[in-house]
């Protein structure tokens, strides 16, 4: 897509669209397909219409001067755009005519489903979840991960807090994940159950998720993440629905035994109590 008056081939180095986005060449005929979604679900003016996603690849991670690496840019960005936003239209274009030269991607998704109509929300809503995928993406293409002298100054402060504070971000990230994992009974419930302890699934792969925190008692450590098998073996995707299962079936075992007691009649002195989650 390349907007005739105002940019170039030169300007626009790879282009990408998706979630049912037909390439029309101009920006307008792209808006036009977005504002079609907007119109079925009656989105009002001042509601959120789009997301605008912004990435920007060190020269360590991908150089510049080879060509082949705007395309590469462009496919780490749609491997993150499509996991994160199913469903969801999407295009992006990838320049290097910033100040510094680097290779950058420019993303614009929309905030409705295609199809359900229904908005963007928890990750979806979240940059560090587009990072965190696209930095996924990159590990397994083989890229080195450069986080540069300003993260690495931050991350020395955050390691300065810690030791003062006492307080471990993953020991807290991983100890929610229990928590709910003692309790949830449906594998189709985990994520929100998740949210409601305030961590957040930034990516999930068929033998790996990553986990966020998004309420951490200190405000540095909200958006922390960290993949599931690091924290603890047992919160893989295999093992997690192992752990559901039993605790579906345990409910199960449960419920007949209050049946029984029931059936058994008033004058038993036994009593059976259910808990969600024991």
């Amino acid at each position: 897509m390349t907007e005739k008056k105002k940019q170039t081939e030169n300007r626009i180095g790879a282009f990408r669209c998706g979630g049912g986005i037909i390439d029309t060449g101009s920006a307008a005929g792209i808006r036009r397909q977005f504002a079609r979604v907007w119109k079925r679900a009656d989105r009002k003016i001042g509601d959120i219409q789009a997301y605008m996603l912004l990435y920007s690849f060190s020269k360590k991670e991908l150089d510049p001067d080879r060509a082949q690496n705007m395309e590469l840019a462009a496919d780490l960005a749609v491997s993150a755009i499509e996991a994160l936003y199913s469903g969801h239209q999407y295009t992006l274009v990838v320049q290097k005519d910033g100040k510094g030269g680097k290779i950058h991607v420019h993303g614009t998704v929309n905030a409705l489903h295609r199809e359900t109509l229904k908005a963007c929300r928890g990750a979806q809503t979240s940059y560090a979840a587009v990072r965190a995928g696209i930095e996924d993406a990159m590990t397994e293409a083989g890229i080195a991960i450069d986080p540069g002298k300003s993260h690495r100054k931050r991350q020395k402060k955050r390691e300065v807090a810690a030791a003062k504070d006492g307080y471990s971000w993953i020991e807290d990230l991983a100890g929610r994940i229990r928590l709910v994992l003692q309790r949830v009974i449906r594998f189709d419930e985990l994520e929100e159950e998740l949210n409601e302890e305030g961590v957040v699934v930034l990516r999930k792969t068929k033998s790996n998720w990553t986990f966020a925190l998004t309420t951490a008692p200190l405000e540095q450590y909200n958006g922390k993440k960290a993949r599931g098998s690091r924290m603890d073996e047992a919160f893989t995707p295999s093992r997690m629905r192992q752990t559901i299962d039993q605790n579906y079936r345990h409910q199960g075992r449960v419920q007949q035994a209050m049946e029984l007691t029931e059936n058994l009649g008033t004058d038993t002195e036994t009593t059976y109590t259910y808990k969600k989650g024991i």
